[in-house]
């Protein structure tokens, strides 16, 4: 899983699509501390479920054009999340 190797972090993933391999759930949700997510309307996905949560969710503007694991995703993924990892001093 990606990041799971970064120091002072626990990952965990899931996805908001009917057909996703973990559909996130309110728990989820509740238990993190930051939610990074690839468009605004997962955010808005993830409200629904949890109105609590708008405050901790990170959008980071990738398209959702990908298929999960495809390599260009995840070097999107990696270069979009380099500020926070660097925010939260995380290495």
């Amino acid at each position: 899983m990606m990041f799971s190797e970064v120091k002072g972090i626990i990952v965990k993933s899931a996805g908001t699509a009917s057909d996703a391999v973990t559909i996130v759930t309110k728990n989820m949700i509740r238990w993190a501390d930051v939610i990074f997510v690839m468009e605004e309307k997962h955010k808005q996905e993830l409200i629904k479920i949890d109105c609590s949560s708008c405050c901790k969710i990170q959008v980071l503007g990738i398209p959702d054009l990908f298929y999960r694991g495809q390599p260009e995703l995840k070097q999107l993924i990696y270069e979009k999340m380099q500020p926070y990892i660097k925010q939260f001093n995380l290495r």
